[in-house]
C-alpha cells in the first residue's frame, strides 16, 4: 500500500445539470473518497457554488489528505485562463461566471476549470 504522504492528491467535480460529483484522486487516479450533492442548477449560480464548496468540504471533513489543487469540469464554454464559465446549458442566470476564481479566493487553492467533454 502506497504511504499517505508519498501521495499528491487533487479534488475533481463534475459539474453537471442534476449532479455534482466529488472525488479526491491521488496523482496514480485512485479515488480515495467521493461524494454526490444535487446541482440546484435552476436557482442560480450561487446556489451552485455554495454546492461545489459543499461537497468540497464535505470531502475534506475529518481527512488529513494534503489536496494540491481543485479541477472543475463544467457544461459549456470555458474560458481557461480566466476559469470563466460561460451560458452552460440548463443553468438559470449563468451568463458569464467566474467559477475558478471564486472557488480559489473561497477555498485558498488552485482551480483550474475545463470544459466538461473536454476534461474527459
Amino acid at each position: 500500500m502506497e504511504q499517505l504522504q508519498n501521495i499528491k492528491y487533487s479534488i475533481g467535480v463534475d459539474l453537471g445539470g442534476t449532479n455534482v460529483k466529488f472525488g479526491i484522486i491521488s496523482r496514480k487516479g485512485k479515488i480515495a473518497k467521493k461524494v454526490i450533492l444535487p446541482t440546484n442548477a435552476n436557482k442560480g449560480p450561487d446556489v451552485v457554488i455554495s454546492q461545489i464548496i459543499k461537497g468540497i468540504n464535505t470531502l475534506l471533513e475529518n481527512s488529513k489528505i494534503e489536496i494540491k489543487g481543485i479541477g472543475i469540469g463544467t457544461p459549456g464554454t470555458v474560458i481557461i485562463k480566466k476559469g470563466t464559465v460561460e451560458n452552460p446549458p440548463n443553468f438559470s442566470g449563468w451568463e458569464k461566471v467566474q467559477l475558478g476564481k471564486i472557488i480559489s479566493k473561497k477555498l485558498g487553492t488552485i482551480v483550474n476549470v475545463e470544459n466538461d467533454a473536454n476534461a474527459a
